[in-house]
């Protein structure tokens, strides 16, 4: 690993470390970067906060460090502080827009974009108060239901409609394990969905004013789902539809 300084300027390669881990988040698309260094190490005092490590793959920014006796440990955000650093002082609105329109015009002027994008639904995105174009990105995968890969050195947002899938499967290193649980409810389980967007539009052209799904039980569960940001009724048949297929068997 590479270390940078809060300039942008290389001031050595990392080797020695342990218990590297990357965690990634897939609704955001946010990962975090963990290791441990010798307290001793020749490369101890240019491991500071703010400063960045580059992997092969990613660039982060040292957030937080835990001295210790023998080895210190440090907790590094991947870096997108360009996004962050575009601000919207009164807010920011996208009407009915794909996401890739939107997020070009939120990214502009911060040297990002957006690389591989299928998509093309059209969404609003509506926010009143300050925002920046990071929360923008983070409000765009929920409103238009999809997933993210985001490349930090070339600086590329990836869009797709699912990155991650149940497989079944797990997969441990360094624990022994003797017994798996897996806990499932069904607290916010309906069948019967009524969608409502802007000024109470509904569905209700298509002969009844809700959608249903009994893939995992026969009952009639109604719930009803409003949300300002709709004025198209194709789109919110769209995600009503898809909103239901997830609420609609146990989470």
């Amino acid at each position: 690993m590479q270390i940078f300084n809060d300039k942008k300027q290389r001031v050595g390669i990392l080797k020695g470390f342990k218990d590297r881990k990357i965690v990634k988040t897939l609704n955001s698309g946010d990962r975090e970067l963990s290791f441990k260094y010798p307290s001793d190490g020749e490369k101890v005092d240019q491991l500071k906060e703010e400063y960045y490590i580059r992997t092969k793959d990613d660039e982060y920014v040292i957030r937080k460090k835990k001295t210790g006796v023998q080895f210190n440990e440090y907790t590094a955000q991947l870096n997108v502080e360009e996004l962050e650093g575009a601000v919207f002082p009164y807010g920011f609105e996208s009407k009915e827009q794909t996401i890739r329109a939107c997020l070009e015009f939120a990214f502009e002027g911060t040297g990002w974009k957006v690389g591989v994008c299928q998509i093309t639904k059209k969404r609003t995105i509506n926010k009143d108060e300050e925002t920046n174009a990071w929360d923008v990105l983070q409000d765009c995968l929920s409103t238009y239901r999809v997933e993210c890969k985001i490349r930090s050195l070339e600086k590329t947002i990836d869009i797709y409609e699912q990155i991650g899938a149940d497989r079944g499967r797990y997969f441990i290193e360094g624990l022994n394990l003797k017994k798996l649980t897996v806990t499932s409810d069904t607290y916010d389980f309906y069948t019967r969905l009524i969608p409502l967007g802007k000024d109470g539009i509904g569905i209700e052209w298509l002969g009844k004013p809700y959608l249903e799904n009994y893939q995992y039980s026969s009952k009639i569960k109604t719930y009803v789902w409003s949300d300002e940001r709709y004025t198209n009724t194709t789109s919110l048949i769209e995600d009503g539809i898809a909103k239901l297929e997830e609420m609609s068997k146990p989470y």
